[in-house]
């Protein structure tokens, strides 16, 4: 196998909360940590609210946007969680009204009057108020690992010393258990609506409701999942740094914002194409890009969507699919690296959801053919972001996802890269 050792290239309503300032804490590459208050256990809050809506009160990082993106619709779950848990629950009737979902001689639900829809999305409001009571108080320490430290020292951005509180952001990745109050709240829709799904439709809804639990946590969480490694092979340091879909991306010094500002990113590449309810805060980061003129990948754009992730979720059809995986993989790592066939002029930043499951595969394929980095080194990387911490307490671990990256064939890359870049190599042996 051959790697390439040297490429050449030329009037919404007032928010209902008062959002907590972020804790500023220094470091170094050596001795810093990611810090954060430790959260209060999902359930274990005993707050006592007169309405689940008081829950939303002094909750959240950041305060709600207001200017709106031309056609893409914006969600303020903090400040407007009524019409956030609506939302869920249409997402939720439409699901099982969908004529593909439905099996044979099956109805689908019926139209919802206003009085039960009032009772659903009361439901969903009360379950993201017990998020919010979950995470009172709740506000991320900007910090960023070590590892993330020393790629941004190695880049020449910035001192070792400054390192950790640089780009005020943070590498903090949650994996607060949602499946079960989605559950909860697909059971309570099922009574209210009077109507049985079938399995398919149950799965669906389930992980429609998922997503909006999920984007509760990155209102009131303010993750970023900021990870970095400097790339082998280019003419100057390349630093690819990696994080999730990001809140607050407007914002004077947003972690996104200094990311273009500070780390020098040219190239920004989401590879979130989903049906989580995220758009809006991607649509928000097309406007920054484009404010800069920064170079904006956008996967949902792509036609027809490189649907790459479903082919190898299941163990069963995992060897079956792995090769035409690994072509559609390919295809968005040379976009990734190669934008327009040509080394970008800066550095990148890649990210997908969470910034845990396509984002952790695609940088471990990266590591893996660029820098040689061996699979140890590229498992502890993967389990950072998916906020592992052991075996009985794995985060959002998934081991297909790691054998995808250890199996990939890299010269499918190979081929890929140097057929289509237009690029001078200097090929050495891995």
């Amino acid at each position: 196998m051959k790697i390439p050792s040297s490429i050449t290239s030329a009037a919404p309503a007032a928010p209902l909360f008062t959002p907590p300032a972020k804790r500023e804490v220094g470091g170094d590459v050596a001795s810093s940590q990611v810090g954060a208050p430790a959260p209060l256990v999902p359930g274990s809050s005993k707050l006592e609210l007169t309405s689940p809506v008081e829950a939303f009160a002094g909750v959240g990082f950041r305060r709600a946007a207001n200017d709106e993106a031309a056609s893409v619709k914006v969600r303020k779950p903090l400040a407007n969680p009524q019409a956030f848990a609506r939302e869920a629950v249409e997402r939720v009737i439409q699901t099982w009204q969908k004529p593909g979902y439905l099996q044979p001689g099956q109805a689908p639900v019926g139209a919802v009057g206003e009085a039960a829809m009032a009772e659903a999305i009361a439901v969903v409001v009360s379950e993201l108020s017990k998020l919010v009571a979950d995470f009172k108080g709740y506000s991320p320490v900007q910090t960023v690992d070590a590892e993330t430290q020393a790629a941004l020292v190695e880049g020449g951005l910035c001192s070792r010393e400054e390192a950790a509180t640089f780009l005020n952001a943070n590498s903090n990745a949650d994996f607060t258990p949602v499946g079960s109050a989605a559950s909860r709240i697909r059971s309570a829709l099922i009574d209210l609506l009077g109507y049985e799904p079938n399995d398919k439709q149950r799965g669906k809804a389930k992980h429609g409701l998922i997503g909006f639990l999920v984007r509760q946590l990155f209102e009131i969480r303010g993750d970023n999942n900021i990870g970095a490694v400097v790339l082998d092979g280019f003419e100057r340091p390349l630093v690819l740094f990696r994080g999730s879909t990001m809140v607050g991306v407007e914002e004077q010094n947003s972690a996104f914002r200094n990311l273009i500002e500070k780390g020098n990113v040219t190239n920004v590449v989401n590879i979130y194409a989903g049906s989580f309810p995220l758009h809006d805060l991607i649509a928000k980061e097309v406007e920054v890009c484009r404010e800069y003129g920064v170079v904006h990948h956008d996967e949902r754009k792509q036609v027809p969507l490189r649907q790459w992730r479903k082919l190898i979720d299941d163990e069963a059809l995992f060897l079956e699919n792995k090769a035409k995986a690994e072509e559609s993989v390919a295809e968005v790592i040379k976009d990734i690296v190669m934008p327009g066939g040509e080394a970008p002029e800066g550095n990148i930043f890649l990210h997908c959801g969470g910034g845990m499951h396509r984002t952790g595969m695609i940088v471990g394929i990266i590591r893996r053919y660029f820098n040689n980095d061996s699979m140890e080194a590229i498992k502890a990387d993967y389990q950072r972001h998916v906020a592992w911490k052991s075996d009985e307490d794995p985060g959002g671990y998934e081991e297909l996802n790691l054998r995808f990256i250890e199996e990939f064939d890299l010269s499918v890359l190979d081929r890929v890269i140097k057929g289509e870049s237009g690029a001078n190599f200097t090929e050495a042996a891995a």
